[in-house]
């Protein structure tokens, strides 16, 4: 009796290639989002890349050194994200992955490094405004000490606590 084994991976959603956009620094972000919709953990993995270009159907990915780990899954799949690519843009034939100082500097940040500087951004935003409002500030001179984080509120902190000073008053 003959049986058939599924494959390990989702096989891929194909477009239809005319329709294909280029992959280039524009749609480098909409492409790893499509791609986590189907490869959630190759698309992180990509994420930590920055995009160098495509030349000639190759493109050229830069890992920064401590990004080896995400270089080396992006490697392991090769050949699948190649297939991906060639289904979904159009001249993205081959992957050339590379960790040379000249590439990195020649390459747009990747997603994961303006992600950072993002919450970076956030982060200091909150530890302002945190900073300027006069109920942190009395309990700062009160017991000491400074800000450090703040997080930004969440969807369930929201739905536990509802907005700050939503029911002041009410009593």
């Amino acid at each position: 009796m003959r049986r058939e084994v599924a494959p390990s991976r989702p096989p891929f959603a194909k477009s239809a290639p005319e329709s294909n956009p280029p992959l280039d620094a524009g749609t480098w972000s909409g492409a790893l989002d499509r791609l986590g919709k189907e490869q959630l953990r190759l698309a992180k993995a990509l994420s930590y890349a920055r995009f160098g270009g495509v030349d000639q159907g190759i493109v050229t990915l830069a890992f920064p050194p401590e990004t080896d780990f995400a270089r080396r899954q992006v490697s392991g799949d090769r050949a699948l994200l190649e297939t991906w690519f060639r289904d979904n843009f159009s001249g993205a034939d081959q992957l050339n992955l590379v960790a040379s100082t000249e590439a990195l500097a020649k390459a747009s940040p990747s997603v994961a490094e303006r992600e950072a500087v993002a919450r970076e951004a956030t982060q200091r935003s909150l530890r302002e405004e945190a900073n300027q409002d006069p109920s942190v500030r009395f309990l700062l001179a009160q017991f000491g000490g400074r800000i450090t984080q703040v997080l930004p509120p969440t969807k369930e902190s929201q739905d536990s606590f509802g907005e700050v000073g939503e029911n002041a008053g009410d009593d």
